[in-house]
């Protein structure tokens, strides 16, 4: 997503290559593992996340961190494949946190009626 302004591709980086390891000694598929994932809760901030994840069968937990995070509305380009994890969904996805509401545009003529029109109905 073009959050920084710049339209550049960003870096991403692979967890660890003990995941791949571990679904080609296991013969998994994404949709096969389970585990769970430790992580912080919906904020405001893109520029910090951390988690950890245990994959079941791994004896290690995976430590992530912002590089390892595709925010709402990303594309990833130039691969092949993904394995993933949803992690904030909706109202509390850091994007959503991000949103404010916008400003009502009003011109200076609408303002200018309005208080004609307040004043008359006061009077």
């Amino acid at each position: 997503m073009n959050l920084d302004g710049e339209t550049n591709l960003k870096e991403k980086f692979l967890l660890t290559s003990n995941i791949s390891r571990h679904i080609e000694d296991r013969n998994y598929t994404c949709d096969r593992m389970t585990g769970a994932v430790d992580c912080d809760l919906p904020d405001e901030n893109l520029n910090h996340y951390t988690a950890k994840v245990r994959i079941e069968g791994l004896d290690d937990t995976i430590d992530c961190d912002i590089r390892n995070l595709l925010l709402r509305g990303c594309t990833l380009r130039n691969i092949d494949y993904i394995c993933g994890i949803v992690v904030y969904i909706g109202s509390e996805s850091k994007i959503m946190l991000n949103s404010k509401k916008s400003p009502k545009k009003v011109s200076s003529m609408m303002k200018m009626s309005n208080i004609m029109l307040y004043s008359i109905f006061a009077f």
